[in-house]
């Protein structure tokens, strides 16, 4: 059983015919590189969005991203590059194992039919050179927009104000 949070503050929406499993009217995929507490932008930012009829579905492994990319129409993603292929079962669910995902997830949002925007959160960089290294592979890659931790919530609103704006017209995608 797979197990990804998605984030409803008033319960989950009604489900609707052409969206599977009622999941929403724009849904948003994030993705973090361990497990954080209530305060993190990854836990405020669904509580944020969900008046707006935004679904988030908090994946903490590639795996589980990509279960979600495969089920469900995503709109939208927010990869962090850290993010763990997946668990290491031998070490119990809390233990994660491999190398990191972002970049085979951006390859993966590559291949999907609709493209989703992706958005990536990197470590800051400590040099130029270093910097200009993650932001020519995010454009190799087809990202939207590289934010570098630590991330302020308002810093991804904007990016997501400027996503809707870019790739939907300023409106809600259909289905």
């Amino acid at each position: 059983m797979m197990n990804v949070d998605r984030h409803f503050a008033s319960g989950p929406p009604e489900a609707s015919d052409d969206v599977p499993g009622g999941s929403g009217r724009f849904n948003v995929l994030l993705t973090e590189d361990r497990p954080r507490p209530d305060e993190y932008w990854s836990r405020q930012l669904p509580r944020l969005l969900e008046p707006q009829g935004v679904v988030t579905h908090l994946a903490s492994t590639g795996r589980q991203a990509l279960d979600l990319a495969e089920n469900l129409p995503i709109h939208a993603a927010v990869i962090d590059m850290g993010t763990p292929m997946g668990e290491d079962s031998s070490k119990g669910a809390d233990a994660f194992s491999g190398e990191p995902a972002g970049a085979w997830l951006m390859q993966l949002f590559q291949r999907l039919p609709n493209r989703p925007p992706v958005v990536i959160v990197h470590s800051r960089t400590y040099s130029q050179r270093e910097a200009d290294r993650v932001l020519r592979d995010a454009l190799r890659l087809g990202a939207f927009s590289v934010l570098n931790k630590p991330i302020e919530l308002e810093q991804l609103l904007r990016v997501f104000r400027r996503l809707l704006d870019r790739q939907y017209h300023g409106f809600w995608p259909e289905g």
